[in-house]
């Protein structure tokens, strides 16, 4: 049988946009029509598009293309390779958290200004959570709203807050919704405000929720976390992509407020 063929230029990118390199991949090729023309091809990226030769193409150019990334998240879609031409892919790929490493700005960084606690005591993944929130308060212009910061959690901050800022987001309607703040629980003597007490951004990933809670002085605090929302799965077409534990890991909120949304969190991963 004479087999028509083509190829397929990769580009690999981080969520940054900044080229993948030193990393070794895999791209395997599943064939919809004929198992025996899948095929793997194993390369070492290096910052520069990749190119697949001799890949099957029309009536045999259907396939499943896996990519399998080193200290990334493995990918898959579908690609349609047509004779004697190149298929031209710009991939992003996101890096697995367990072997991100994060490069965090100094302590004098804004995030950490209304920390009740020393901001040195903070683990990396409590910092890497408090910089993705105040990055998401700052790009709605909501950090005035803060007043101090009490506990600090990979996902999640509990801070004392003022009244205004519920009632902003009561009059926010075009950028947060009323949600269901059932889940949060505070501490003994706050009590969860029922009655439009918690809202939510309204982004399909990476969005900002703020739950608000009364104590008998009138004073308020405030649960506020970034949920992935199931967006590395959704946006990214990432496999076998599942959570572990109460909070979504901070590495991945780092990457989708990065690459969807446009927003800097002040911290680097590598």
């Amino acid at each position: 049988m004479e087999l028509n063929t083509g190829s397929i230029y990769i580009d690999a990118r981080m969520a940054t946009g900044d080229p993948v390199k030193g990393v070794t991949a895999e791209f395997l090729l599943y064939n919809h029509r004929l198992r025996s023309l899948d095929a793997v091809y194993r390369v070492k990226l290096q910052g520069a598009p990749v190119l697949l030769k001799d890949v099957p193409a029309f009536p045999f150019g259907s396939s499943d293309l896996v990519m399998q990334v080193e200290r990334y998240r493995t990918k898959k879609r579908f690609v349609q390779v047509q004779p004697e031409s190149a298929l031209e892919l710009e991939e992003m790929f996101l890096l697995e958290p367990g072997t991100a490493k994060a490069k965090f700005p100094a302590l004098t960084h804004p995030a950490f200004g209304a920390l009740a606690m020393p901001a040195g005591e903070l683990s990396d993944l409590q910092k890497a959570g408090l910089l993705n929130i105040h990055a998401k308060l700052a790009a709605l212009g909501l950090t005035e709203g803060v007043e101090e910061i009490v506990e600090v959690r990979p996902a999640r901050i509990f801070a004392r807050v003022t009244g205004t800022l519920l009632e902003e987001l009561r009059e926010s309607q075009d950028v947060f919704s009323p949600a269901s703040g059932i889940s949060h629980k505070f501490p003994k003597g706050w009590r969860r405000i029922e009655t439009l007490g918690s809202f939510k951004t309204r982004e399909r990933q990476g969005n900002l929720q703020v739950t608000f809670a009364e104590n008998a002085d009138g004073q308020f605090l405030a649960d506020i976390d970034v949920d992935d929302n199931q967006g590395i799965a959704h946006a990214f077409d990432v496999i076998g992509h599942t959570l572990t534990g109460a909070d979504t890991h901070p590495y991945n909120i780092h990457q989708i407020l990065v690459a969807l949304q446009g927003i800097d969190p002040g911290y680097r991963l590598s």
